[in-house]
């Protein structure tokens, strides 16, 4: 499959073919402000739903897959603010699981996992609250490491 610029995007829909782009998207790195606020933002869903949880929540996949639960036991509110916090709490446990680093993607915070291969977590939370578990994060994040065995093998 070709796709129309070379950075291979995994947009976090769980789809991995996109229309053709005429140019290169814009990259650049994350500012340290930003990056703290995302950590903080992590820090403070993993205490929240610890608490919730009555267990400890970390970066682990069953974390993950708990916090998935919790959006799906909360889609009929207003997720605004949860988008935000949580995708800040998915980044960070995709780069702890995974690697990678926080970028700027046209002008939207993403994790970079490896070169060319870019993911957005705050896409793929707001499409969680949206659609249900047909955009699970809790899926998501299980697959990852298919997804990077592809990659690695392409």
């Amino acid at each position: 499959m070709m796709i129309g610029y070379k950075r291979l995007v995994i947009g976090l829909f769980l789809t991995l073919s996109l229309p053709a782009i005429s140019a290169e998207p814009v990259i650049s790195a994350i500012s340290p402000d930003l990056k703290h606020a995302i950590a903080a933002n992590a820090e403070m869903v993993k205490k929240e739903t610890g608490t919730l949880a009555k267990n400890e929540i970390t970066y682990s996949e069953d974390s993950v897959r708990w916090v998935s639960g919790f959006i799906d036991r909360n889609r009929d509110g207003d997720p605004a603010g949860l988008v935000d916090t949580i995708g800040s709490y998915l980044g960070e446990a995709i780069i702890s699981n995974y690697g990678g680093k926080w970028i700027i993607f046209d002008g939207q915070p993403a994790v970079e996992i490896k070169p060319d291969f870019v993911v957005f977590p705050f896409s793929k939370v707001a499409k969680h609250f949206e659609n249900g578990q047909e955009d699970s994060i809790g899926q998501f994040f299980s697959a990852l490491p298919e997804f990077i065995e592809a990659y690695d093998k392409k």
